[in-house]
C-alpha cells in the first residue's frame, strides 16, 4: 500500500518541478513543453532507486506496480496539461467562463464571441509559437513536433475506434 503512496508523492514532486521549470522558461518568453522532461528524469532516478537499492522494496511486483502507477499518473497529467501549456483556449472553456461571468446569457450573445477567422488565427499563432508548424511566405508546413502530435492524436483516435480527427 505504501508503494502507491510513494509513487503519488514522487509524481506530485514531479508536478511541482514541472510547473517551476515551465514558469522559469516562460519568463524568457518561450512557450515550450520541454519542461515535461522532468518526468522522464524522475522516472529514471526512481527506477534506479527501486531496482538497484535492494532494501527499498524486496518484491519485484511491488516495484513494477509502483513504476506503472507513476507512469500512468505522469502520462495522464501531461496529456491533460498539454493544451494549457501550448496556450490553447478551447471554445468550450471560453463558453463556460462567459456563462459564469454573465448568468442568463443568450445563445446569440455566445455566438458573437466567436468568428471563424479568430479561431483559426489563434490556433495558427499557437502552433507557430510552439513549433508545430512553420510559415514560409503564405504557406504552412508541419514540423517534427507537429508530426509527433498528429501521430499521438491519430493513434489515440484509432485506439478508441474514432473514424475522423478533430
Amino acid at each position: 500500500m505504501y508503494t502507491l503512496l510513494i509513487s503519488v508523492l514522487i509524481f506530485l514532486i514531479g508536478v511541482f518541478l514541472h510547473v517551476l521549470i515551465y514558469r522559469i522558461i516562460l519568463t524568457f518568453g518561450v512557450r515550450s513543453f520541454s519542461s515535461a522532461a522532468v518526468f522522464v528524469l524522475i522516472l529514471a532516478v526512481y527506477i534506479i532507486l527501486l531496482f538497484f537499492t535492494p532494501q527499498y522494496l524486496p518484491v519485484v511486483e511491488y516495484k513494477i506496480t509502483s513504476v506503472m502507477v507513476y507512469i500512468s499518473l505522469s502520462v495522464s497529467y501531461l496529456a491533460l496539461s498539454a493544451s494549457l501549456i501550448l496556450g490553447d483556449e478551447s471554445p468550450s472553456s471560453k463558453i463556460v467562463l462567459e456563462v459564469e461571468r454573465h448568468p442568463g446569457i443568450k445563445q446569440n450573445d455566445l455566438i458573437k464571441l466567436f468568428s471563424d477567422s479568430k479561431l483559426v488565427d489563434k490556433r495558427l499563432e499557437d502552433m507557430l509559437s510552439s513549433g508545430m508548424i512553420a510559415k514560409h511566405n503564405q504557406s504552412y508546413t508541419i514540423l517534427l513536433r507537429g508530426r509527433l502530435l498528429v501521430f499521438y492524436v491519430s493513434s489515440y483516435h484509432n485506439l478508441l475506434g474514432w473514424k475522423e480527427l478533430g
